[in-house]
């Protein structure tokens, strides 16, 4: 019951179409990470930096995660 409600959940959301709300976000999953560069880089080579480093002390390596 629990997997079609997901299916059924995204199946809604997908048909909408693409919106607005997730322009410029950047999923993926994440393979380094260099806190004393406040770096982020993902498996598909993208880079991802911040200028505070307390938003990196819940991200780990492997983990899926998005920014904007």
């Amino acid at each position: 019951m629990l997997a079609l409600s997901v299916a059924v959940s995204m199946g809604d959301a997908m048909a909408d179409g693409p919106g607005t709300d997730y322009d410029n976000v950047k999923v993926g999953r994440v393979g380094f990470i260099d806190r004393s560069l406040n770096l982020v880089r993902l498996e598909d080579g993208a880079e991802i930096r911040t200028t505070d480093a307390r938003l990196l002390q819940s991200i780990s390596e492997g983990e899926i995660t998005r920014s904007s």
